[in-house]
């Protein structure tokens, strides 16, 4: 059940993508870049007049903007100037910087950032996580590189698994450019260099039970069979929805940064912790387990991969999985038993979900509702809410928290528990 309330309409939100019309030079790049048919041009007389964006079909990839020659286009999220003042803001009263932009399709684990081979070799880095490289234009990685930065290592996702399309392609495509130019300017080779990497599940085959759960349920054939008793994972097919983990009963399947053991151990300290710190009375303890796709937060520099953060005498903490369909039962049970007073579970609006074929978005209300009947029977079905947005809509993901928290107050009022 979607949670209802205050939450403000997609109607009444503000697009994060933007076209200012008085400095685009209708040339049409972004028709024919932007992979979801989007932008859609006004013609009269055959000759492009006004460029406009679809709502319905963005998915603020921020392609787009990050292709625009006008600069024409802007978005909220990372655009190419908070960028570049980022990473000058890092750079103050250091020496030069090796740097690392990875696309959050990595993972959110340091350990495998660390393993690639562009990064083992250096001896100390930062790293900025942003959603698609396909948003960071040449002329942002050009400003960055340039600046005080000794090396910068680009992470997208591989190519095929790129969850908007075709953001990884038209990195490298910028990548190949940018070294072309900067080979003919004199630069070092190594000072921009790109590695592809993406999470992918691994079974342990000496715990499994052969239950057959995660074959059943994988719809990009990633888990095979091949004759023996206990499957394996295609790692040329997985995709990383983590769908799969969630559902195996014998917890042997893992993902890199979201192992059920980790996230549940996770949840447990963060409790104990705000618990310890905070008037329990006052305050109340909400879990949002969020696919990382409908919500970009902040630029960090941060290794956590979960925050805390106080909302109107509410502290909220945001844990991020790979799709929604990640999400499992054990880890809802877990947080409300070890003191969360609410669990607000949130995924891509239906038509949106990146892994298209899975459909995680879907797979994760058929296992909230499944858990609300059997919280209904303990009356704390209201401490579990699911909802879904669009991250093309600014204030959508923070309306659901505000839905949240009002039906929370509600409660209280009434006198639940």
């Amino acid at each position: 059940m979607a949670i209802s309330g205050i939450k403000t309409s997609p109607q009444e939100c503000e697009l994060a993508v933007r076209i200012d019309q008085d400095a685009c030079s209708q040339c049409a790049v972004c028709i024919s870049t932007c992979p979801y048919e989007a932008i859609e041009g006004k013609f009269t007389q055959n000759k492009l007049e006004e460029v406009k964006i679809n709502p319905d079909k963005c998915q603020a990839c921020g392609i787009c903007p990050s292709s625009c020659p006008s600069s024409a286009i802007k978005t909220v999220y990372y655009e190419s100037g908070i960028l570049v003042d980022h990473v000058s803001q890092l750079s103050i009263g250091k020496g030069p910087l090796n740097l690392v932009i990875a696309c959050k399709g990595n993972g959110p684990s340091a350990d495998e950032i660390k393993k690639l081979s562009q990064v083992r070799t250096l001896d100390d880095y930062l790293t900025l996580r942003v959603p698609c490289l396909g948003r960071v234009s040449p002329e942002t990685i050009l400003q960055i590189v340039t600046s005080n930065v000794k090396h910068l290592v680009l992470v997208p996702c591989e190519e095929d698994l790129c969850k908007y399309k075709e953001g990884s392609k038209k990195l490298h495509y910028r990548y190949l450019l940018l070294k072309s130019l900067m080979n003919d300017l004199g630069y070092e080779s190594n000072l921009l260099t790109l590695e592809e990497n993406s999470v992918k599940a691994e079974i342990d085959q000496s715990n499994c039970v052969s239950c057959m759960n995660c074959w059943y349920a994988c719809k990009y054939s990633a888990i095979k069979l091949n004759g023996k008793d206990t499957p394996s994972v295609d790692p040329d097919l997985c995709v990383g929805c983590g769908v799969c983990v969630g559902l195996c009963p014998a917890i042997t399947i893992r993902m890199k940064g979201y192992d059920s053991r980790q996230i549940e151990d996770t949840i447990v300290s963060i409790s104990k912790s705000l618990h310890s710190t905070v008037e329990v009375e006052k305050h109340s303890n909400i879990l949002v387990m969020y696919c990382q796709w409908c919500n970009f937060p902040k630029l960090s520099i941060s290794t956590e991969n979960i925050v805390t953060e106080n909302k109107d005498d509410n502290n909220i903490t945001y844990l991020p999985l790979p799709c929604l369909g990640r999400m499992d039962s054990i880890h809802i049970v877990q947080a409300l038993y070890s003191g969360f007073d609410a669990v607000l579970a949130v995924g891509c609006k239906k038509d949106s979900c990146k892994m298209d074929k899975i459909k995680g978005n879907e797979v994760a209300e058929a296992r909230i509702n499944n858990l609300k009947t059997i919280l209904k029977q303990l009356s704390i079905d209201n401490k579990l809410a699911v909802d879904f947005v669009r991250p093309e809509y600014i204030d959508d993901f923070s309306g659901s928290i505000n839905s949240l928290i009002k039906n929370l107050k509600l409660s209280k009022g009434n006198g639940d528990s």
